[in-house]
């Protein structure tokens, strides 16, 4: 993501772990960052 859209790391993961704090994302150790299924998206999806 960095290169494709040109920001730096501190960025990145900065906007992932905001996804992963509202619940959109879970983030597996040494494997990635996955996005959760719909079943378990927050439901107030404008916070």
């Amino acid at each position: 993501m960095m290169r494709q859209y040109g920001v730096a790391k501190v960025t990145v993961r900065q906007a992932v772990a905001y996804l992963r704090e509202q619940g959109w994302v879970f983030t597996v150790p040494y494997r990635g960052t996955y996005v959760h299924s719909p079943e378990k998206w927050p439901i107030n999806r404008d916070s």
